[in-house]
């Protein structure tokens, strides 16, 4: 049995063989763009674990967006929470 990523270079290199529907390409372009964004997320975690175990002298906290800008949430937890209950 294939991993997943020899699956989908498997469909990727299919696309050359087989016309593809535009739907079917932009699905893998999708997958794609996720499956980076959650290797970014991966590596993000790792970087902010180090620069957190080394003392700093403002003691700010690093987050794994302060490493990837375009994984910082647009909204946080407690922004969501208070819309969910409807108390903004």
């Amino acid at each position: 049995m294939a991993s997943n990523g020899t699956e989908r270079r498997e469909q990727w290199l299919g696309l050359r063989r087989v016309s593809a529907t535009p739907r079917l390409f932009f699905a893998l372009v999708d997958e794609d763009r996720a499956v980076a964004d959650r290797w970014d997320l991966r590596f993000g975690v790792v970087a902010s674990t180090i620069v957190n175990m080394t003392p700093r002298k403002n003691g700010a906290q690093a987050y794994p967006y302060d490493f990837f800008p375009h994984l910082k949430p647009d909204e946080t937890i407690e922004d969501a929470l208070d819309a969910f209950f409807g108390l903004s």
